[in-house]
């Protein structure tokens, strides 16, 4: 059963292998020794080999634990639906991360606590980097009626100024504007501009 799921994996680790060019040449060099199947689920070790660890038990066994969790869908319905459809605009022209933590995309200061707990509990919806370096152009927020309630519209402004305060677009589009394609594809383009423009100033 493990064969056809390996073969798979093979074909999608495709791509990564015509990008390696990133990668430094002795370390591109050494990986194409590997199978695929140990690059994806290998554990490097100091003697330089690769050993397979799968942590996950029988499908039919059942661990006891304090909480209960199961696994959901990453995207809701409508962000799937902008998903594909920034996969589709951006051509592998960028990065397109899904809900990133804020404190894994802006920085505080040192010892700055407070900055911390402000950022580190909130994420936004699609966060859209640059290539090369992977730094963040902007970030997207897919807004449906629950932020019209009065603790998610606090939040929102504190995201917006996180965002502003960064000098990072911060696109929020609603649910019922997903769909228009044109006006998204010029959002971004104006944008993605404003962004490059400030990095370059």
């Amino acid at each position: 059963m493990i064969q056809p799921l390996l073969s798979c994996l093979a074909g999608m680790c495709t791509p990564f292998k015509k990008r390696s060019s990133l990668m430094p040449p002795h370390l591109s060099a050494e990986l194409t020794h590997y199978p695929v199947e140990i690059l994806l689920a290998g554990v490097a070790l100091g003697d330089g080999h690769f050993r397979v660890k799968l942590i996950a038990p029988h499908c039919d066994t059942r661990i006891a634990i304090e909480h209960e969790y199961t696994p959901k869908p990453l995207l809701s319905r409508p962000e799937a639906i902008l998903q594909s459809y920034l996969d589709a605009i951006s051509q592998n022209r960028c990065r397109i991360l899904v809900k990133p933590r804020l404190a894994d995309v802006f920085q505080h200061a040192k010892g700055d606590l407070g900055g911390f707990n402000g950022i580190s509990q909130k994420h936004v919806d699609f966060l859209i980097c640059r290539n090369d370096d992977w730094m963040p152009m902007m970030g997207i927020e897919l807004d449906d009626s629950s932020h019209e309630r009065a603790d998610r519209k606090k939040r929102d402004m504190f995201v917006n100024a996180v965002f502003a305060s960064a000098g990072v677009p911060l696109l929020r589009i609603h649910v019922r504007e997903i769909d228009r394609i044109e006006q998204l594809v010029q959002t971004l383009t104006k944008a993605w501009h404003h962004r490059s423009a400030s990095l370059e100033a």
